[in-house]
């Protein structure tokens, strides 16, 4: 039952391209939509409804004030990306900003959900980590903290891939980078070898101090998503 007195919306986040003003998603090809309109969703409350991409609502889930210039990387299942300049998220001007996981990063590779090769998302979302024998990122996680073989050897592939990456957006933008979505909770104990891999690439930066690691480690998007009506009564 909601209780309009104490309710000051609700936030939705949804992995994919979002017209705020036309409350639609324009595409997804996570979900598989397109030109999806999402009007019955606020018909049915009573409340206003906010919808965001859900890496821009992790990145609102970010201290702004700490963060004014960022870039934000959601390493989920798809890889995501958002950046916010002068304390304000970027969405650029057709809302396609961040989308990170779409950047080339091994030409003619492995392909990506998108339907293109080598995309940044084959090689750096949780998803090639689990890829196999592991249920969840978390078994994977387990199995690398006990010594595996196969895991050690695929997490180090991984870094590898994602030090390339962390490089690329740092010479990009500099702006402070940083890590989160399911594999970013994780990489807080993984910062030393991770800043090794990504100084090799990097002849620019002397340390790795631009690397932060994530607020929230899970459900950074609906805090976000929820933020946003705590920050227009600010």
């Amino acid at each position: 039952m909601e209780a309009p007195d104490k309710l000051l919306g609700i936030g939705i986040s949804i992995p994919g391209i979002i017209s705020r003003e036309q409350h639609m998603v324009i595409k997804s090809h996570a979900l598989q939509i397109e030109n999806y309109s999402l009007s019955f969703l606020e018909q049915s409350f009573s409340c206003p409804v906010y919808f965001e991409n859900d890496a821009n609502a992790a990145m609102m889930a970010e201290d702004i004030h700490q963060y004014q210039n960022a870039i934000y990387l959601s390493l989920n299942n798809t890889l995501g990306g958002a950046f916010c300049i002068d304390g304000k998220l970027f969405t650029g001007q057709n809302q396609k900003a961040g989308e990170f996981g779409h950047m080339i990063l091994v030409p003619g590779g492995r392909k990506c959900y998108c339907g293109k090769k080598g995309c940044a998302d084959a090689y750096c979302a949780s998803s090639t980590l689990t890829a196999g024998e592991y249920e969840s990122l978390e078994l994977f996680m387990e199995a690398l903290a006990s010594g595996k073989s196969e895991a050690k050897k695929k997490w180090e592939e991984y870094l590898d891939n994602l030090a390339v990456l962390i490089s690329n957006l740092r010479m990009a933008y500099d702006m402070d980078i940083i890590l989160g979505g399911e594999v970013g909770g994780y990489l807080s104990d993984y910062m030393l070898p991770l800043g090794e891999k990504v100084l090799k690439y990097n002849g620019f930066d002397r340390d790795t101090r631009y690397l932060k690691n994530c607020t929230y480690r899970k459900e950074a998007s609906a805090v976000g998503a929820a933020k946003y009506f705590f920050n227009r009564i600010e």
